[in-house]
C-alpha cells in the first residue's frame, strides 16, 4: 500500500492536504502511540513520517519523536519489516510444533501369542 502511495505524487493534493495520517498505531501504554504519516511537499515530493506522540495531561498529544523517511528508505523499511514478519511467522509456527505432543501408539499383540 505505502510501495503505491510513495509511487504516486498527487499535486492537488498536496495543496489541499500536506500530509495525510495513514495509520495509528497503540503501544503497550495508553497513552503512547505511533503515526505514520504521508507527506506531501511543494515541489511535488513525497516522503513518510514515523511519529511517537505521547498523551500528556493538560497537553493532549505531543509528539515526542519524529523520523523523516524519503520514498527510497521508506520502501527499504517496508522490505526489512517483511523479513521481521516472515521470521516472526515462522518462529510461531516452530514453537506450536515443539508443543505439540506426540501421541502413543499401541503395540498390536500377534494374535497367536495371545
Amino acid at each position: 500500500m505505502i510501495h503505491d502511495l510513495l509511487s504516486q505524487q498527487p499535486q492537488e493534493q498536496a495543496d489541499d492536504n500536506p500530509e495525510v495520517v495513514l495509520a495509528t498505531i497503540p503501544q503497550r501504554n495508553d497513552d503512547t502511540v505511533l503515526e505514520v504519516v504521508m507527506m506531501h511537499r511543494a515541489d511535488g515530493a513525497t516522503s513518510v513520517e514515523l511519529r511517537s506522540l505521547v498523551w500528556g495531561n493538560g497537553l493532549g498529544w505531543y509528539r515526542q519523536h519524529t523520523l523523516q523517511l524519503d520514498g527510497t528508505t521508506a520502501r527499504n523499511l517496508i522490505q526489512a519489516l517483511g523479513v521481521v514478519q516472515r521470521r516472526v511467522e515462522h518462529q510461531s509456527i516452530d514453537a506450536l510444533v515443539h508443543k505439540v505432543l506426540a501421541f502413543p501408539r499401541k503395540l498390536h499383540q500377534d494374535a497367536t501369542t495371545v
